[in-house]
């Protein structure tokens, strides 16, 4: 599977420290499951890359400002979010 280095440095630059985890799990989760929403879980990120949920939080509101990402946000339930840039294979 190609990694896309571009893709995610903007997402760090956009998202700060916590982007760049993201665009790692997105792109993981869109090259095995297809396009589609996905739940980010808490504690994978605060295990593997020591970030809280609201560092996680911030930074979906930054990458969706910018385009980067679609957020499905819904009173008492878990944010989805889906990927919108193109993964090259």
């Amino acid at each position: 599977m190609n990694y896309d280095y571009k893709a995610a440095a903007s997402f760090t630059k956009i998202g700060g420290k916590a982007g760049g985890p993201i665009y790692n799990y997105l792109k993981w989760k869109k090259g095995m499951n297809g396009d589609k929403f996905y739940k980010l879980p808490n504690n994978h990120f605060l295990v593997k890359y020591g970030l809280r949920r609201q560092r996680t939080a911030e930074s979906l509101t930054l990458l969706e400002a910018a385009g980067f990402l679609q957020l499905d946000k819904a009173a008492g339930k878990s944010t989805r979010v889906r990927l919108l840039t193109k993964i090259y294979d």
